[in-house]
């Protein structure tokens, strides 16, 4: 059993199975496509071979696609933002906040609280300046570190909970130029 294609404009519109093609009026295009796998009405043919049709998708379903694609990108400026570095003020000093930070000052008071203050101990602050510390000064530096560290997790949070609340209500054309940012913010 051989499987034949009758070709209109260069598409499958037809396909026959028999052991031979019957005659058809010769202006039918028809084509011996026995040995191509899972050919089917809608495919193209390119020359000697076919190809199948790029699946079509609802209106529906793109907009679905690219909301998705839209908190996809929320979730990744939120991560990005939250592995960010920023200053805060503290004692006349601005500092910096991070999570690395964050660890740098636990491992120094975990050490401080084994072992003590060693003479000349400072912090630097975020201008360069080295800062004299009592350990009571780090432990108040390092609770306002996490207190910033906290107000801006909390700012990062509300925001991305903002764009996502603005992107489920976007059309398509508002989410074909969608970039998460702070508001303000000129998109690059």
């Amino acid at each position: 059993m051989r499987t034949y294609a009758r070709i209109e404009q260069g598409v499958v519109v037809e396909l026959l199975q028999a052991e031979q093609l019957p005659e058809f009026h010769p202006l039918l295009n028809w084509r011996d496509v026995s040995t191509v796998p899972g050919i089917a009405e809608g495919w193209r043919e390119t020359g000697e071979s076919f190809v199948a049709p790029v699946p079509s998708i609802s209106p529906e379903a793109a907009l679905a696609m690219t909301r998705a694609t839209a908190r996809a990108q929320i979730n990744y400026w939120r991560d990005t933002q939250e592995r960010a570095a920023i200053v805060f003020d503290h004692a006349g000093h601005r500092w910096d906040a991070s999570l690395q930070v964050r660890d740098r000052l636990n491992a120094t008071l975990g050490s401080l609280n084994a072992y003590g203050l060693p003479a000349g101990f400072f912090w630097t602050d975020a201008d360069n300046i080295d800062v004299p510390m009592t350990q009571l000064e780090l432990q108040a530096l390092a609770e306002a570190h996490e207190r910033a560290i906290f107000a801006r997790g909390w700012q990062i949070h509300a925001r991305q909970r903002e764009l996502k609340r603005q992107v489920d209500a976007a059309n398509a054309e508002e989410l074909a130029s969608f970039r998460p940012d702070w508001p303000g913010t000129a998109a690059a």
